[in-house]
């Protein structure tokens, strides 16, 4: 199952990275509509889960439970098309 390690891997990535760039590449890569992070994804990622929020351009916040901190994030545009700067 080469295909499933591969895409696991760039998800791994996607919640792991601080950077905004290779975040939103790898989500337009991935075709993710919907990113839901929750408190175990908070626990696994606390370097990669902030730039979501801090990102609103590439990361829009659709969904927030403030009681289960579970939010959803629709990534928006080519995080180069944005001109984010990379972490």
């Amino acid at each position: 199952m080469p295909d499933y390690e591969e895409r696991s891997n760039h998800v791994r990535t996607l919640f792991s990275t601080s950077n905004v760039n290779e975040a939103i590449s790898i989500a337009h890569r991935l075709r993710v509509d919907y990113l839901y992070v929750d408190t175990a994804d908070i626990a696994a990622y606390p370097g990669g889960i902030p730039k979501f929020e801090a990102s609103p351009a590439a990361f829009e916040r659709v969904f927030a439970n403030g009681e289960d901190v579970t939010s959803a994030f629709s990534p928006g545009p080519d995080g180069e098309l944005l001109g984010l700067v990379a972490d």
